[in-house]
């Protein structure tokens, strides 16, 4: 795999981003020659460093998702691989993974496979994008009323979250860092494909005040 250093498949560029795109289309080769890069997507198209949609089907290597646009679905085949950065309930296996999962994949730029699909740098199962108020703090899990909707949440710690103090600049915080009425980011994975359940395990949680 080529270097992606500085790319927008870094989880937090991407999402600050994905509302973004443009027309213009740009086509040229990396130095392998392997992969065909296009810049921003044109109307009609998915963004090219970041798809969303439900799972259809998946092997050891790739997986297939039904991606929204405008009202209609594009089926989107997408290959991973040991360097895929994979968070899953279900393992990083993703034929283990229940068809209908929500499926969350950042490419590098739509740096592309000789045959036309994407590559993942990462993937999200059913991942939840969120903030809110912290309400309670637990020996390995913190509540949280989500700011739109006002839903109960229980984020659980797990031995791979990651925890910051964005407020402070600090990095790699205990949940005791936390108090009642604290605002937190959080990233998490949903334990159903409705991504409504109310425990979820955090990946990555920002304390913003």
């Amino acid at each position: 795999m080529p270097n992606q250093d500085g790319n927008l498949a870094n989880r937090r560029d991407l999402l600050a981003s994905a509302a973004a795109g443009s027309v213009a289309t740009i086509v040229d080769t990396n130095s392998a020659g392997q992969r065909v890069r296009m810049a921003q997507a044109g109307p009609g198209e998915l963004l090219p460093h970041y798809v969303f949609g439900s799972l259809v089907s998946a092997t050891s290597t790739s997986c297939v998702l039904d991606a929204p646009l405008d009202g209609n679905f594009i089926r989107e085949t997408i290959s991973y691989d040991e360097d895929t950065e994979i968070y899953s309930l279900f393992g990083a296996d993703l034929s283990t993974v229940p068809a209908d999962s929500q499926i969350a994949v950042g490419t590098p730029i739509n740096l592309r496979n000789p045959d036309g699909t994407r590559y993942a740098t990462w993937i999200n199962v059913n991942p939840v994008y969120s903030h809110g108020e912290v309400l309670d703090i637990g020996k390995g899990s913190v509540t949280v009323r989500q700011a739109h909707g006002g839903a109960i949440r229980q984020l659980n710690v797990t031995a791979t979250s990651k925890l910051h103090d964005a407020a402070h600049g600090v990095e790699n915080i205990g949940v005791s860092a936390l108090s009642p009425g604290c605002q937190v980011f959080f990233t998490g994975l949903a334990t159903s494909a409705e991504l409504t359940s109310a425990e979820i395990n955090i990946v990555l949680l920002h304390k913003t005040t």
